[in-house]
């Protein structure tokens, strides 16, 4: 959750300090009108045209941290993993829920599940734990605990690799 919650903040931050500059380049303007500085002016008119146009751009990414936390939140604390149980609970949308459950599982909040049409799954490793291995280039059997083939000497695969 903190990684969440730092993205979060951190879209606070930037979406705050570009309406603060945006609102300090109009007196900026003015001022370095007046004064002939014009390579300063210009500076502060780009202050003004990126807050005009970069605070509504933050304002979503902001909004989207926020319902990123909304779902962890609920998940760590009631185990939620249906996307309609998740949707009524952080009261959202069912595309943001989605959204924001897949962003969960991109940025790596939320490790072994994946997102399927009703929600997180746990990702499940459904090969035999217990299946025999064979050299992957020259077919050879392999005993427990070989790390080389005794055929060939390529290396061998663990049985959790695929």
């Amino acid at each position: 959750m903190n990684k969440a919650q730092k993205a979060k903040r951190n879209w606070l931050i930037v979406l705050i300090l570009t309406a603060v500059l945006g609102v300090a380049g109009i007196p900026g303007t003015v001022i370095t009108a007046s004064a002939g500085i014009y390579p300063l002016m210009a500076v502060c008119i780009a202050l003004i045209v990126h807050a005009f146009y970069g605070t509504v751009f933050y304002a979503f990414a902001f909004i989207a941290a926020s319902n990123t936390v909304k779902v962890l939140k609920v998940w760590e604390s009631a185990g939620i993993t249906d996307i309609d149980e998740m949707s009524a609970a952080v009261m959202l949308r069912k595309n943001d829920t989605r959204a924001a459950m897949k962003r969960c599982i991109e940025r790596g909040y939320i490790a072994g599940y994946t997102l399927t049409e009703k929600g997180f799954e746990p990702i499940n490793d459904h090969r035999d734990k217990n299946a025999e291995r064979f050299c992957r280039y020259c077919g050879r059997k392999l005993s427990d605990g070989q790390e080389v083939c005794p055929s060939c000497g390529a290396p061998a695969k663990s049985k959790n690799q695929p």
